[in-house]
This record gives structure tokens, sequence and C-alpha cells, in this order.
């Protein structure tokens, strides 16, 4: 564990303490009673998000931990992740020296997996925090679940006087000789940054939170990068990534400094993304099945849509790619749209007759914009072609703010690209909160749009309207959005995309053709 360097020094406190002050302390005393000291072990499945990490950094091999906050990312300190160039993550663990434990499950990550955030700063672990990213997403059970992390919009406490959790394997005292075998925890007090601020003489900043060791529980060597874990309701929430402790030693009643969770939610996004996306991927054959090309017939000439498979009867699109059409030729499994004669893809042309607007679509203002295109026959689902899931009919409905979702299609890579690509392609986006799509379009944005903001420049643009915004939960892709809508002077302008919630019209959905999901 990395510590923050201090000379031991008496402390001369004259200030005069607020009677308040003596409080809080006294609260967490009061609950945490004797029956922490040393710490406790965890049973089997007790603390199902808490992760070990084995480091390969250069010629040596560190430990640290780690939380689940997703069945695709790890959570732990930057001090932990810089510069490794292979961690080994281990899941479901109770005993860490044997691999064959019932639940445990280890997966090598490579360098390419790990983001460490980018203002990192060694000398004062500003900002020590990093991303893991697993190749593939783990199946929760009884032995490993994510941990929520708090409200992206807050409102945000500062838990001083509150009971939170510690766990991990490391050392515990400063004289073991190395990190303990089994998992264990300790209820400790988080406490008013103040205090933790006069202990290591000014180096506490805003985005820190500590806890302090009243009762000589701390964090020690190999807990860095593991949980900080406040229970709220009926679930835990990651409030601190461990980072820092007393250089003198871990049980001498110093505090123990952690990296607070505000900084995951923007830096999930950004590790996901990476820069590998910047102007999309293109797709592979059977990877997006449930995507639906659209070549329109509008009077005049063609023009082209995305849209999204939802049953073997049904597409989902927007309603102002099919508002006025005459017939819509619908392309299924389809990875290069030139090529008619693709292994995999069909093509079927459906009448105006089939088609069905919302009846309250606003042209002017894009509310409503969604529709339904019926198959004359229904589709044989496939490797290449198969639907994607709705949202379920009753709920509970989440705004995804700060979640990944995929957007897909054909459209133009660029602003000024001369037509659509004829290869699929996709871009990982992040969910954005309402309320700054809103400032970016001047109001215009209601409850029934989603957002995805485009920090490395990844937006939809010409002809991928209609198209899907899907999210992976758990095990499958759902169909959370419908492109609707762009910045008008260019799609790669780092301006919001707009898409249809489709939470907000599976009830439509379902009135019109059935398909629901409970």
């Amino acid at each position: 564990m990395k510590y923050l360097y201090l000379q031991l020094i008496a402390l001369g406190l004259c200030t005069a303490v607020a009677t308040n002050d003596l409080v809080q302390p006294l609260i967490c005393l009061e609950e945490l009673g004797l029956r922490i000291v040393n710490g406790s072990p965890a049973q089997p499945k007790q603390i199902p998000y808490q992760v070990g990490l084995i480091l390969d950094i250069g010629e040596d091999t560190y430990w640290c931990g780690g939380s689940l906050i997703s069945n695709y990312y790890v959570v732990t300190a930057g001090h932990c992740a810089k510069g490794a160039s292979k961690i080994i993550v281990i899941l479901g663990a109770n005993d860490i020296d044997n691999p064959y434990e019932v639940g445990q499950i280890r997966i090598t990550v490579y360098a390419a997996g790990i983001t460490v955030h980018e203002n990192y700063d060694e000398a004062t672990l500003k900002n020590d925090i990093a991303l893991i990213r697993l190749p593939e997403p783990v199946v929760y059970n009884d032995y490993i679940k994510n941990i929520k992390l708090p409200k992206l919009l807050g409102p945000h406490d500062s838990y001083a006087g509150k009971m939170a959790q510690i766990s991990g394997w490391g050392k515990t005292s400063s004289l073991a000789s190395g990190i303990t075998n089994i998992l264990r925890y300790a209820d400790v007090c988080v406490q008013p940054n103040f205090i933790c601020d006069i202990e290591y003489l000014g180096a506490i900043t805003a985005s820190n939170i500590c806890t302090h060791s009243i009762l000589l529980k701390a964090t020690c060597n190999g807990d860095s990068g593991g949980p900080l874990a406040y229970y709220v309701d009926d679930h835990y929430e990651l409030i601190g990534i461990v980072s820092f402790g007393f250089v003198l030693g871990c049980d001498l009643g110093w505090s123990s400094g952690f990296t607070p969770d505000d900084l995951v939610q923007p830096l999930i996004c950004l590790g996901e993304l990476g820069l590998r996306i910047i102007n999309g991927s293109p797709a592979q054959p059977k990877q997006i099945p449930y995507q639906v090309g659209l070549i329109l017939d509008i009077g005049e000439g063609d023009n082209f849509c995305g849209g999204a498979l939802i049953s073997n009867y049904y597409v989902l699109t927007a309603a102002r790619c099919v508002k006025y059409v005459n017939q819509v030729i619908v392309i299924l499994g389809a990875n290069d749209i030139t090529n008619s004669n693709e292994v995999g893809q069909i093509r079927i042309t459906v009448l105006a007759s089939g088609i069905t607007v919302h009846e309250y679509y606003n042209e002017a203002t894009h509310e409503n914009d969604i529709a339904l295109i019926q198959l004359p026959e229904p589709v044989v689902y496939n490797d290449y072609i198969k639907n994607i899931q709705l949202p379920k009919l009753l709920g509970p409905y989440y705004s995804y703010a700060a979640d990944i979702a995929r957007i897909s299609g054909w459209g133009k890579t660029s602003i000024l690209s001369p037509g659509l690509t004829n290869i699929l392609r996709y871009a990982d986006v992040c969910v954005q909160p309402n309320f700054i799509c809103e400032i970016e379009y001047l109001g215009a944005i209601t409850a029934s749009n989603i957002c995805t903001h485009s920090l490395l420049l990844k937006a939809t643009c010409d002809g991928d309207t209609g198209g899907p915004l899907a999210y992976f939960a758990g095990d499958h892709y759902e169909l959370i959005g419908i492109a609707s809508f762009d910045f008008i002077l260019g799609c790669e302008l780092g301006w919001s995309s707009g898409f249809t919630r489709v939470t907000s019209f599976v009830e439509w959905i379902y009135l019109k053709t059935g398909i629901a999901y409970f």
C-alpha cells in the first residue's frame, strides 16, 4: 500500500471545539463497541462485491483490493493499477490461497483493459482511482454481485459520523509478515475531513473521505483499492476506495484515507470508451442481429434509416423516418448493405399500410418520435437475425444516466462523408442526464427523450435515425432508445445525440403489438 509520507510530530491543538464535534465520534463508538477490535473474518458470500487483484508491475507482483461495480467493471485505486501490465482479478473469494474454492473465479486482464484517472497524481494521490474492464461480463450469483454507486445527481452526503465497512485481505497489523488469506472486514467511523486534514498536515482535499481509528481499526498494506461501503436502505453503496494510511504504521490510531466514489461515474464512461472507438468500429457479421436497415420510398427518391427488430413480426424505428413513405424495404441480418446477396441477409418490402406512426408524433418538436413496421410474414430467427428485448412493461425504469449504451447503424461516419457507410458500425457511448442535454438544446428536451454525450466525438449521424440505443442488462441487450435527432450544424462537434426513450413507450408498443416483458 502506498502511504503519504509524514513525520510523526506532536500536534498541539488550542482551538476551541464546538460541542457537536464531540458527538459524532461518540455515536460511532456506541455503535462499534469492542467487537471489531482486530476486525472479523468474513463468511463466504458475505461481501460478494469484494475483489482481489494480483498485479504485475515491472518485474514485481503486488496485491490490492477492488470492488465489482457492474458485470463488466472493477474499480480500484490509481496507485494500484498504474503501470500494471497484467492483473489477475479474483472474484467470489473468501480464501485467496485456494483458487479452487467454491464460488471463486479468476480472470486475467491486460493493460489495454485498465484505465487510470487521467489526472491521477502519484505525489499527492489526488484522483487515486482506476477502472478494470473485464473481457467478458461476469454472471452474478450468491458469491459474486456488484455494489451500487451513489446516485449520479446526488444529493451527496459527507457521511461524517456515520458507520461504514472496510474489507480486504490486507495485513492485520504493521508487523504481520504478509497479507491474510481469509477476507476480513471491520466497521469504522467516517470522520469530518478537517480532522484528517490536521493529521495529514493539510494534504487532504474535498475529494478524500477519511475514517478514524479510535479502536485501532484501519486499512493496512494490501487493502489499497478496496471498498469503503455504506449501508443505505436495503443495500450497500460504495462511498470510498482505499487510498492511503499513516506512513509509520496502520495500527497506531491514525486515520485511513479514501478516494470518494463521486469520481467513478464519469470515469466509467471514459474508461469504457477509450480512444479505440473514435470513428466507431466496424461490426462483425452476427454481432448485432437486431439491427435493421430501412430503404424508404418517399416519392422523390429513396432515403435511409435504421431500426430495431423487436419481435419476429415488428421493427421499431423513428416516426420521422416513415411518416410519409409509400413503401419500405426492410433489411435484416445485414452487415454489408451494398451486398443484397450477403450470407444471412434478407430484404422484405412493407407497404404504407403496414406502418404505424405514433398518433401524437410532432414533427416540429420530435415528441413521440416512434413508429412500428409490421412485417407481412414472421421472420425466422437465426445467428444473423434476432430480436432485441424491450424494457419491462411495468418497470422499474431507470434514467440510465452515466451508463454505457451502444449505438449502431450505417450512417455517415462524418458530416463531410459523401454518403452512408456500407459496413455496419457501432460505438459505445455514455448516457447523460437529461438536464445537460436540455441546456444544449435550449429546453427542447422532455422526459420521453434520452441523450448520449460525445466527449470522444461519438454520435449518431445522417442515416442512423431510427436505429437502436442498446443497453447491456446482464445477459442480453435491451432497447432503451431510438435515434431521433442531432445537432443541426453537424454530428461530430461534441453535441449530444437525442433519442426517443423507449421506457416511455413500452405501454404504447404493447397496445399496438402485444409485445411486453414482465
